[in-house]
């Protein structure tokens, strides 16, 4: 995963105007010289897997200003729903990039036109909501709550080997946000 993470920042820096050689360096100090490398070789999974998300968002979101194709909002709702559930805490990524794109392309691009936007919304919304209902009925299938090993303490809340509690969830939420042992 992390080497295709880097191939995508590599096709996220050409959208930019820079030389494929610039962007085959800075693809390399992402790899080898940044949070990246140490993440990838130290087995974090979910963090490896929100950067390659969060990347192909990118590339997604850069596809729909340029054609303004509606599928690729349909598909970014679906990656967000996915992300949502590799690590709960990635909604506010994802929100902080929809409201970016959204702003540029309807505040700035489009002039406000507000038709378009809901319906863009509405769009990214379908998408997450069909990824996350799924993963929603199947965590509590297995683990008797929609967020999975996150919220097993609602239904257990005698079990020793749950660090995650709910109780308190605006502290938790902190805790997991900035520090990953706390929450």
């Amino acid at each position: 995963i992390a080497v295709f993470t880097s191939y995508l920042f590599y096709l996220l820096l050409l959208k930019f105007p820079i030389k494929k050689v610039k962007a085959l360096y800075y693809t390399g100090i992402y790899s080898l010289a940044s949070i990246h490398f140490s993440i990838s070789a130290n087995n974090l999974w979910q963090h490896t897997f929100i950067e390659f998300f969060n990347i192909l968002l990118l590339l997604i979101w850069i596809k729909y200003l340029q054609k303004e194709n509606q599928k690729s909002l349909f598909i970014i709702g679906l990656l967000e729903g996915l992300l949502f559930y590799i690590r709960p805490t990635t909604i506010f990524i994802s929100i902080i990039l929809n409201l970016f794109f959204l702003i540029i392309n309807f505040l700035i691009i489009k002039k406000n036109h507000l038709k378009s936007l809901v319906h863009a919304i509405s769009l990214v919304l379908l998408g997450a909501f069909l990824m996350i209902i799924p993963m929603a009925t199947l965590n509590l299938s297995i683990y008797d709550h929609p967020l999975g090993g996150y919220g097993r303490t609602v239904s257990n809340q005698n079990s020793t080997d749950v660090i995650f509690v709910f109780d308190k969830f605006f502290w938790n939420l902190l805790g997991l946000l900035f520090s990953p042992n706390y929450g």
